[in-house]
């Protein structure tokens, strides 16, 4: 069996036959553009003119397959901040009629010894177990997952809406010292890795989010269009908000999916979201989905509305026009650390989770959930 860590344009229509196989039609992944975008075209692409797909080929036939998008990573705390090369892992799948025989621990092992650091994001449950047995692997906290519901009637889309406790809103004001200012282009007045230094602790990592990754990773995605709220403070941006509305399949409603929060995250909340449910109301949007690896301040989102899906196990959602949208799931996905943890950490620890993953912060197409392997 041939195994390979870049893929030539000549063999996507192996790479497409595997799709065909295993996953349903309408699944991005068959959607060319986006193939390229996210798999050809990102910033620190390294490898040729490939895309970045590991896979394990038999008979001319691909049958396990690594989707990854290489990014530097910025280790350590905002005072020794190291950069390393690394990999964030965006799709893990193996062939049904292949499983069981161990093929896709092989390939991903094979995978992972030609970075230093990787991650993965979004996992399954049963994916992340599989992550979880192997070695350099580890497992980390589940995302963080905020509901707003701006109109109430969209409590019952959520199939077991009965379990749902919704907070009070209480017209949540902050003081107002704070410039708000919306834009369709990302800010060029900002030093995006000071930002990003702001939430980052001792034996932490995060991707790094610079101007071109996020140009990439937003302003050129080849699906969706962003928007961005800065927060403002004597002219410097302190916090910044990337999100988008989506619209529901078969239906007239549409959502808001707050994608990344950059910067100061208690401003980005405190100050931002109110303004974005304001935005909301006036795009007669239903409700409002939070998703972030980084540490939110739980009080103060409850306190503007906001409800945690930390007590769901397992939730049922309505389907959306994007069938790959992260709403979708029934489950509170995990992350995925590996690598030479040992060397690049110093020492056994327990790893901060602040991967922002555009990085990403789970989105959409760029954070597509592992398979089980």
């Amino acid at each position: 069996m041939e195994m390979s860590l870049s893929l030539p344009e000549e063999k996507l229509p192996m790479l497409f036959d595997f799709f065909q196989r295993n996953i349903r039609s309408d699944h991005i992944l068959n959607d060319n553009i986006f193939l390229r975008w996210q798999y050809r075209e990102m910033p620190s692409k390294v490898i040729s003119n490939d895309y970045c797909f590991a896979s394990a080929v038999e008979n001319n036939k691909i049958v396990a397959i690594v989707g990854y998008v290489p990014t530097a990573l910025l280790i350590n705390s905002r005072e020794v901040l190291d950069e390393i090369p690394g990999a964030w892992v965006t799709i893990w799948w193996v062939d049904q009629l292949y499983r069981g025989y161990g093929l896709g621990v092989r390939l991903m092992n094979k995978f992972q010894k030609n970075f230093r650091l990787g991650f993965s994001v979004g996992a399954r449950h049963d994916a992340a177990t599989i992550y979880g047995r192997m070695k350099n692997f580890k497992l980390l906290d589940a995302i963080h997952r905020y509901i707003y519901f701006i109109d109430n009637t969209a409590i019952p889309l959520f199939k077991n809406s009965r379990q749902i406790s919704i907070p009070n809103k209480k017209n949540y004001r902050p003081n107002n010292c704070y410039k708000l200012e919306l834009s369709e282009k990302l800010p060029l007045t900002i030093d995006y890795i000071d930002l990003l230094k702001q939430n980052m602790s001792e034996n932490s990592f995060i991707v790094k989010t610079d101007y071109e990754f996020l140009k990439w990773r937003f302003e050129n995605h080849p699906t969706f269009k962003y928007e961005y709220l800065s927060v403002i403070n004597e002219d410097k941006i302190e916090a910044l908000i990337i999100f988008r509305i989506d619209k529901i399949q078969d239906r007239d409603d549409k959502i808001i999916f707050i994608s990344e929060l950059i910067g100061n995250i208690n401003l980005a909340i405190e100050y931002g979201l109110p303004s974005i449910i304001n935005y909301g109301i006036s795009k007669k949007v239903i409700l409002i989905d939070l998703m972030s690896y980084k540490q939110l301040p739980a009080l103060i989102l409850e306190a503007i509305g906001f409800f945690s899906l930390a007590n769901y196990q397992k939730y049922d959602v309505y389907p959306l026009a994007i069938s790959y949208h992260p709403l979708q799931w029934s489950y509170l996905p995990v992350g995925i650390i590996f690598g030479d943890l040992q060397n690049i950490f110093q020492q056994s620890i327990n790893y901060s989770w602040e991967i922002s993953a555009s990085y990403g912060r789970l989105d959409g197409p760029a954070s597509i959930s592992s398979e089980e392997s």
